[in-house]
């Protein structure tokens, strides 16, 4: 069984290829290179992995001084896959970063990620506000240098939304009696409900990039379907 410090020189030599690494000692492999780094610099840090985060690994830099101020922490994600990676295989990384909000995240990983996650990652963490986005191909170097940042939103428009709500409106009926309880307009901070009564949603709504318009009406017994909306929008 190989250590993790003799795992990365076996991978650095050529001895051994990234894709005869399994996930476990990806993990390793990735920790090794953090640990390394951080000695080469003589900076002080905690690597652990500490899944209470929801991620691989959690690099706590330990900061001296004067003042007391909390040590920085940085998460690390090995995702060790040949196909590119997906949305959904970084999701969790990108919700944990949301979460705690870390200095820093870092995708490592041996292929490259699909167009989609790089543009959540640029539109969360792209202005580097709170933390940081990374990629870290290991088949580019086997160290930090190969850290690639993922800056700014991404330039592609997106897709426009299916519809605009122009105003909605709530109506309790009861058997003799029909009530406009809240609008859009004059929305109430909290609405009493009748159990004797049915609650009616009703959206009037805009198409987007066209003038016209659609109704949605929903007494809460039976849901709408896609076919009673294209009957709606082929009234309006």
């Amino acid at each position: 069984m190989l250590s993790s410090s003799d795992l990365l020189k076996a991978v650095k030599s050529g001895a051994m290829s990234l894709d005869e690494v399994s996930p476990e000692k990806f993990e390793d492999l990735v920790v090794e290179i953090v640990r390394n780094e951080y000695g080469t610099f003589g900076s002080s840090a905690n690597i652990t992995r500490d899944r209470r985060y929801d991620v691989d690994i959690v690099v706590r830099e330990q900061r001296g001084g004067p003042f007391l101020v909390e040590d920085e922490m940085h998460f690390i994600e090995a995702k060790c896959y040949r196909k590119n990676l997906s949305l959904d295989t970084a999701a969790k990384a990108y919700c944990s970063a949301i979460r705690y909000r870390p200095r820093t995240l870092t995708i490592a990983c041996k292929s490259a990620l699909q167009p989609q996650p790089l543009d959540y990652g640029r539109a969360l963490f792209g202005d580097g506000r709170i933390t940081r986005l990374f990629i870290l191909n290991l088949r580019r170097a086997l160290s930090l240098d190969a850290l690639d940042p993922v800056l700014g939103e991404s330039s592609e428009a997106v897709r426009d939304a299916l519809f605009q709500v122009r105003y909605w409106q709530i109506w309790r009926r009861t058997t003799f009696t029909a009530e406009l309880i809240a609008t859009s307009d004059s929305a109430p901070g909290s609405v009493l409900t009748d159990p004797d009564a049915t609650y009616d949603l009703i959206i009037v709504a805009d198409k987007a990039n066209s003038s016209s318009q659609f109704h949605l009406s929903c007494d809460g017994s039976e849901p709408i379907t896609p076919p009673v909306i294209d009957i709606y929008s082929k009234q309006k």
